[in-house]
């Protein structure tokens, strides 16, 4: 009988202990993982976008400034110690709190909702008040990053893509439906609505909601394809009928340097634009034609930008393994 209670001690040393206090490796507290689990709050990269920023102010003030996340995942994110890197004044960073929820939008602006010096309608709800929220008009990249420190998402370079900064009107910066093709100025008479500001004024945004265009299913769209066997690569741009210019730019490294082809085209209300068989390459301009081949040792990257009297709208570059 003795001996019995000296093996049931033991077998409690061996294996209850250890699973009380956690230092059996093989141990896995299910209850905790799966109310994790059910949270939801993983950190996935492209999670969480730039959706929208108001980079000018409104006419009430230029501190009027905001800038919306969007999660476009079907789960609640926790945003804590996350950062948008040079978001505040000069080149300082913004570290977020709270959480977004899934499917839906988080605000950070310089001004709740009922300051005397905001715009936005009261009903609006600013998830993240920041006075240290500040833009520079003539652009800056902005860069959202985790709580690990790794890059999220990014605005696509040193100037805005676009957005109105009056008077007459103040135009938010949207990114299109699908993120991967860019952004827009909310031109749509809905981003004038009461629903999102104090007037129908002046002001264009559509803060906490989906984003609006003019152009509707319109939204500029770009495809981007090589052919190695020819060592060429090709494009098309559709839905560009309310744009008046078309500007490419195709960057490539090679054992060597670095290479670029550059090009222009006035459009005149055409709906696509296309450019094939492009040669990544040199070639001689004398009689019997030479070609030779650039040995390519990373990616092509092609950055679109179309231009109309109102706005210049960046297509987000392409980039393709070669």
């Amino acid at each position: 009988m003795k001996f019995n209670k000296l093996k049931l001690i033991l077998l409690a040393i061996l294996f209850i202990i250890p699973r009380i206090q956690g230092t059996n490796s093989f141990y896995v507290d299910t209850e905790t993982t799966s109310s994790i689990m059910a949270a939801g709050t993983w950190e996935v990269e492209e999670s969480v976008i730039i959706n929208e920023i108001m980079w000018m102010g409104s006419s009430s003030s230029s501190n009027d400034e905001w800038l919306e996340l969007r999660n476009i995942t079907n789960a609640p994110i926790d945003l804590n110690r996350w950062k948008l890197i040079n978001a505040g004044v000069g080149t300082s960073d913004i570290i977020l709190t709270g959480s977004i929820p899934a499917n839906g939008y988080y605000l950070v602006s310089y001004y709740a909702a009922s300051h005397p010096q905001s715009s936005l309608s009261d009903s609006i709800i600013v998830d993240q008040v920041e006075e240290n929220i500040s833009f520079i008009d003539n652009g800056e990249v902005i860069t959202l990053v985790d709580s690990s420190n790794k890059t999220i998402d990014q605005t696509p370079s040193d100037t805005w893509a676009t957005g109105a900064n009056g008077p007459p009107s103040w135009k938010s910066m949207e990114r299109n439906e699908d993120p991967d093709t860019g952004w827009h100025q909310c031109d749509d008479p809905d981003c004038n609505d009461t629903s999102f500001w104090d007037t129908e004024d002046s002001n264009y945004g559509t803060p906490k909601t989906v984003n609006l265009s003019v152009y509707g299913s319109h939204t500029p769209s770009l495809t981007f394809n090589k052919d190695s066997s020819s060592h060429t690569v090709s494009f098309v741009v559709t839905n560009i009928e309310n744009y008046d210019e078309l500007e490419y730019v195709i960057e490539y490294p090679t054992a060597q340097s670095h290479e670029g082809i550059v090009g222009s085209h006035t459009l005149h209300n055409e709906t696509e634009f296309r450019k094939d068989n492009i040669f990544l390459g040199t070639c001689s301009s004398t009689e019997g034609r030479v070609c030779i081949e650039h040995d390519i040792i990373g990616d092509i990257e092609l950055t679109v930008t179309l231009h109309n009297t109102s706005e210049s709208n960046i297509l987000t570059t392409k980039i393709l393994s070669y």
